[in-house]
């Protein structure tokens, strides 16, 4: 017995499967065609196209000039940090300059930022430890600052 050529392929290539899917792409491409081209009896220009439309609404502000955006944070300069490795000498006896942490958290690579925000936490006392809130209270701003950008120059 043999069996037809038509049974022997697979189920893709069947004359059926290969006509619906050609009608299909068909009538895609030709829905898509005329969606784009605007209708012949709409000559209104008061309305733009749907799409159009919504992208106006939807579009998100453009980003302002360069000449606007806030300046870069200016690098600290080589005297300030130089200060703060001469205030650190009190802080090392703690906080090790290695960075290794036994039970004293290490502060080596912290950043100005960061370093400021815990001092003032201290000053402030909304964090507790006698110890830093003492130092913490001796600190001029200046000296925060410097301490901060020695601090953040090192590696961890």
């Amino acid at each position: 017995m043999r069996l037809a050529p038509m049974l022997l392929l697979p189920p893709l290539f069947k004359p059926r499967t290969v006509a619906l899917s050609v009608a299909a792409v068909l009538l895609l491409t030709l829905g898509a065609a005329s969606a784009a081209e605007p209708a012949a009896d709409d000559t209104s220009p008061s309305q733009p196209p749907a799409g159009e439309r919504e992208t106006k609404l939807t579009a998100e502000p453009a980003p302002p000039p360069p000449a606007l955006l806030p300046p870069a944070p200016a690098a600290p300069s080589p005297a300030v940090v130089a200060r703060g490795r001469h205030l650190s000498r009190d802080c090392t006896s703690c906080h090790r300059i290695d960075g290794v942490e036994n039970g004293i958290p290490g502060i080596t690579g912290w950043s100005a930022e960061r370093l400021a925000a815990a001092l003032d936490g201290y000053r402030t006392g909304a964090r507790r430890n006698p110890v830093m809130g003492s130092v913490a209270r001796t600190l001029s701003a200046d000296e925060v600052e410097a301490l901060g950008a020695y601090y953040a120059s090192l590696k961890r």
